[in-house]
């Protein structure tokens, strides 16, 4: 089986899906990203070390080497946040109570608590 086009996207037939949805199959007998192993092949283990491998297009399973581009983890959050991908609030994991506490106000945190929980996805 081949790629499948979506879109502008190529979308990789290969690996299994890991729990955020990207397809990882065994290089050197590990799981990994199958977009990280397309990065590497194009530009070099030295190139990518360190380094995330972020998609402009928002499709996980995409591997277009035009779609992909090597960033920070500060990049990556940042573009998940300019494309309205990321997920904030309580029931996403990533709230901080303590934001909450540092409020006497109990309105206030109530307001927050319920206004923020929210996840911006395409």
């Amino acid at each position: 089986m081949g790629p499948a086009m979506r879109g502008d996207c190529i979308e990789t037939p290969h690996g299994t899906p890991d729990k955020d949805g990207y397809p990882r199959a065994k290089y050197q007998g590990k799981l990994e990203a199958v977009s990280r192993q397309v990065m590497r092949l194009l530009y070099g283990q030295e190139a990518i070390e360190g380094k995330l491998v972020c998609h402009t297009c928002n499709n996980r399973k995409c591997v277009k080497p035009a779609h992909l581009y090597l960033g920070s983890p500060q990049t990556n959050s940042d573009d998940k946040w300019t494309d309205g991908t990321m997920c904030v609030g309580e029931k996403s994991g990533r709230f901080n109570k303590s934001y909450l506490n540092a409020s006497k106000d109990t309105e206030k945190n109530k307001e927050i608590t319920d206004d923020y929980v929210y996840c911006r996805s395409l």
